[in-house]
């Protein structure tokens, strides 16, 4: 893989669940307008004509009616009156014929053009009485229909403020969660760049570590690929092998803190010394616990030298109350250090080491764990053979 591939393999994927919900909210906002739109035209179209007509087709029958009440016979304005009615009535007559208007209507709209009809034949045979009634009991049944329809149109109204606001509210909604989302972007930034530079400042501690002993160059990194090898045998997550990298790395930082006197004495140590070296799990722990970065790692650095048997340290854990973490870690420590040459002493074989590693089994280390570690270091020797036999 060259450099190119491996920067766009790292290159963080762009979240999409912002964007889903984004879009889903925005679509949601998109057809509650078109609804709203939609809507209030049906309102403006059928409620308002309605109104309209019927409030002008009662001021004719207020005017008609009181023409008709003089006692003057004035037949020019009688039939100017007549004409406006008749005129208002028809529009009145072609509002309430819509189709979508009668599904809604509670009043029958017939019996008021039946009283109108009569209403014309009184004028016509000029029963000034008559039409008087007639136009009396019509503009009772005018005012029940625009009662109605005024009732209808209110209605409506609340309907319309009721999206009107659903859609504000959806609108700040997602004004709302846009700032949450970059709150929490920023926050992730911030702690990836505090991890970052906590990871580089414990990095130069170990480098710093092994640079004080020529013999441990390398370790951590050997150990780190050991335990994340018998991690991924034993089947672990994704997340708990990134914690055991990382603890793996910094497993041995607590050694800072023990002096070089000791830390590079070529003959055996004493047992105050050794219980001095014993200390640098707890060392390891306090010089990490503040960074918060890495307080998931504290666990297994803290307890990396425990045993199944209870004959570790630094808190003489048994069993299962070794976290499965650390037990990787140490396994990977211990055979790295057996393969490795000291000062006092040279280094054993893979198969030595391998062997001493099945006698522990069960005593040092979990037999689950024991098992997982063999299997990665015999398919990593297939592997090495492997490639041996491609290259030659």
């Amino acid at each position: 893989m060259n450099r190119l591939q491996k920067r766009s393999t790292n290159r963080p994927m762009f979240p999409l669940t912002p964007i889903i919900l984004a879009a889903i909210m925005g679509m949601m906002i998109l057809s509650s307008v078109f609804f709203l739109v939609e809507f209030s035209r049906n309102v403006y179209e059928n409620c308002t004509p309605l109104i309209s007509t019927n409030e002008n087709f009662m001021e004719a029958i207020k005017n008609l009616r009181a023409v008709l009440a003089e006692t003057r016979n004035n037949p020019e304005l009688v039939n100017k009156e007549l004409s406006h009615y008749r005129s208002s009535s028809q529009k009145f007559k072609a509002a309430l014929s819509k189709e979508d208007v009668n599904k809604i209507l509670t009043v029958d709209s017939r019996k008021i053009f039946q009283v109108n009809k009569r209403v014309l034949e009184a004028v016509g045979s000029d029963n000034r009485s008559m039409a008087d009634g007639l136009l009396e009991k019509l503009s009772i049944l005018c005012r029940d229909l625009l009662l109605l329809h005024q009732s209808e149109l209110e209605t409506h109204q609340k309907r319309i403020s009721y999206f009107s606001y659903s859609i504000a509210g959806f609108c700040g909604l997602i004004i709302f969660y846009g700032i949450f989302v970059s709150f929490r972007e920023r926050q992730t930034q911030e702690i990836s760049k505090n991890a970052a530079v906590a990871r580089s400042a414990i990095r130069s501690l170990v480098n710093a570590l092994e640079a004080r002993d020529a013999y441990t160059k390398g370790h951590s990194a050997r150990v780190v690929s050991f335990a994340v090898g018998v991690a991924r045998e034993m089947g672990l997550g994704k997340d708990k092998i990134e914690t055991i990298k990382l603890a793996a790395l910094m497993h041995d930082v607590g050694k800072i803190g023990i002096p070089d006197q000791i830390l590079l004495k070529e003959g055996k140590l004493t047992d105050e010394e050794f219980d001095l070296i014993k200390k640098h799990p707890v060392i390891g722990v306090k010089i990490l616990k503040n960074s918060s970065s890495l307080s998931h790692i504290l666990p297994v650095i803290r307890h990396h030298h425990e045993r199944i048997d209870g004959q570790g340290y630094p808190d003489g854990l048994k069993g299962d109350e070794i976290p499965i973490s650390a037990q990787c870690v140490a396994i990977a420590d211990a055979y790295d250090a057996m393969t490795s040459s000291r000062p006092y002493r040279n280094a054993m074989s893979a198969i030595d080491a391998m062997n001493e590693i099945k006698r522990c089994r069960d005593r040092q280390w979990a037999g689950s764990v024991v098992d997982s570690f063999l299997r990665f270091l015999s398919h990593r020797k297939n592997k090495s053979r492997t490639k041996t036999i491609i290259s030659t």
